[in-house]
């Protein structure tokens, strides 16, 4: 049985929709954490082969200037380390990830929880013109994940992508519409 996408509170003062992380073996975040373990394993493969053999070559006697590997090469490693790192903390914060919608009367608070902290977002109902559910950017195998928009009455736009399926992303819209537009 699989963990539900989200959760819903509702109390007297409205409604908590509580749209939960990736779990760790999802098909995304399983192939990230894989993709990060291997490119990660070659990179520091790599980086022991080159320091060790700047050290055989250093060590070796009568060697004056005999590095085989120039020095440029370090170039080289360098942003391939960063990028198993951004890898790996990407991978992190999909597991980190949660979003939080709480309707309380006319007030739709949005608090985005990840690994740089909390960010939060608070709007009235007078202020908000629609929430609804469209295509993103981000596609996964050239199929475009959906997203939750919310459009202002200022011309301000809030998207949320949930990395969950498209019938989560479409019920948390539908739920968002039912407690808090519909009052």
């Amino acid at each position: 049985m699989s963990k539900p996408a989200f959760r819903i509170e509702e109390t007297v003062h409205g409604v908590s929709i509580d749209v939960l992380p990736l779990p760790i073996f999802s098909p995304l975040r399983g192939f990230m954490i894989v993709f990060a373990i291997f490119w990660n394993a070659g990179v520091l493969l790599f980086w022991v082969v080159m320091v060790g053999s700047l050290f055989a070559s250093g060590s070796a006697q009568g060697a004056q200037n005999s590095n085989p590997i120039p020095s440029w090469a370090f170039l080289f490693l360098i942003p391939h380390t960063l990028i198993g790192i951004g890898v790996a903390l990407y991978t992190v914060h999909l597991g980190r990830l949660r979003v939080i919608f709480d309707v309380v009367g006319d007030t739709l608070l949005i608090s985005k929880k990840g690994l740089r902290g909390v960010k939060q977002t608070e709007l009235t109902h007078d202020n908000v013109r629609q929430i609804r559910v469209a295509q993103s950017s981000t596609t996964q195998n050239g199929r475009a994940f959906l997203q939750l928009e919310i459009h202002c009455n200022d011309g301000a736009q809030h998207t949320y992508l949930t990395p969950h399926t498209d019938a989560c992303t479409e019920r948390v819209a539908e739920l968002l519409n039912e407690h808090f537009m519909q009052r």
